[in-house]
């Protein structure tokens, strides 16, 4: 397992269009390519979806890329515990690719592989209730066999000819 920072029950900013405009700009002065608003936004977007549709989100906050706007923002709050410590994995890789950007397809294949590699090394976040669902699933099968001793289905189900 890798190690991990203890996640605070205080609420706090992860990540918004404002800070990574404010940082691309102080980017910009300092000599390096600008990077367009809609690579920003598409990105910021990009990540957040990408959280929403592994479940590591407590909420749905954008449903679309027209849904980000320079207030967009997320917070410690809209994350679960498995979702705040993926980012606190491969959020600095990700930012690390503004500069890099090969577009939404390539992007995505880097967080997935990265998400691969921490879903491995973090079982604990993701199968917590594989024992739970096990025993409940081993009960419903103890309780049809049950049933079906009790109440056996019609013969015709037994033979092929139906009699």
């Amino acid at each position: 397992m890798a190690e991990r920072y203890p996640r605070t029950d205080k609420d706090f900013l992860i990540e918004s269009i404002v800070g990574l405009k404010d940082v691309t700009d102080r980017h910009t002065l300092a000599g390096f390519a600008d990077i367009p608003n809609e690579i920003l936004y598409r990105r910021f977007f990009q990540l957040i979806d990408f959280l929403q549709k592994k479940q590591l989100t407590n909420v749905i906050k954008y449903n679309g890329l027209s849904d980000i706007t320079i207030n967009s923002e997320l917070k410690n709050s809209d994350l679960n515990d498995a979702g705040f410590y993926f980012l606190q994995y491969a959020l600095g890789k990700w930012e690390s690719r503004f500069h890099k950007d090969q577009g939404d397809t390539k992007e995505s294949e880097f967080i997935e592989k990265w998400y691969k590699v921490f879903v491995k090394n973090n079982p604990d976040l993701f199968f917590k209730f594989t024992f739970l669902n096990d025993l409940v699933y081993e009960k419903f099968k103890l309780h049809l066999v049950i049933v079906l001793r009790l109440n056996p289905p019609p013969r015709s189900l037994y033979s092929k000819s139906g009699k």
